[in-house]
């Protein structure tokens, strides 16, 4: 079985899934491919030891501002967003 994508994203971090989310509202058939076991890279929480699990480089997903996260329509993909009134 074969499948045909418009476009292939490599890495699911920060970047690439912002990058992928944009192709897919654009129409496109992305591909994500993450060589990591979680996806987020940087932003994404990392365990320094089993069972410990530290935030990445994003310390809080309620700085993310409203407006930002409503450009995602996070029904649509795995990962879901939260959002804070920032003051």
């Amino acid at each position: 079985m074969s499948a045909a994508y418009d476009a292939i994203v490599i890495g699911a971090g920060q970047n690439g899934l912002a990058a992928a989310a944009r192709l897919a509202a654009a129409g496109k058939k992305v591909l994500v491919l993450e060589g990591r076991d979680a996806i987020g890279g940087l932003a994404g929480a990392v365990e320094f030891h089993p069972g410990h699990r530290v935030p990445g480089i994003l310390h809080d997903e309620g700085l993310v501002e409203p407006r930002v996260a409503a450009r995602f329509d996070s029904a649509n993909f795995a990962a879901t967003m939260t959002s804070a009134t920032l003051e």
